[in-house]
């Protein structure tokens, strides 16, 4: 096989750098650093993530139990009315992006 070939099939399989024979120092401790700064801001875009998502529930939930106080009102009182519709369809399974937020939700879609 070429070396383009095996490259593509390494790359292909998951490879994410290389380093060709013969090692120039400078070369690998600039892709070492490099790929270190990737790991950090991975982390760091992670931790920034559920840091957003941690501060956005609170607020969220009020809302969602909100909803739930309405509609049980609204159940006791009437049958469901129809503005509230789009509000059961937001429950769990019925978006991914609320899912997220709501933690109720499980990863699935289910309640907990």
């Amino acid at each position: 096989m070429n070396e383009t070939g095996d490259k593509v099939k390494a790359f292909q399989a998951g490879g994410v750098d290389y380093v060709t024979k013969p090692f120039q120092f400078e070369e690998v401790y600039a892709r070492i650093q490099t790929h270190l700064q990737l790991h950090r801001l991975e982390k760091l875009r992670d931790d920034l993530t559920h840091m957003v998502i941690h501060d956005l529930r609170n607020p969220l939930m009020v809302i969602f139990n909100s909803l739930d106080i309405i509609e049980f009102h609204e159940s006791k009182t009437s049958p469901p009315a129809p503005e509230f519709n789009h509000c059961r369809t937001s429950r769990c399974g019925g978006s991914k992006q609320y899912d997220k937020f709501n933690p109720r939700c499980q990863q699935d879609g289910s309640a907990r």
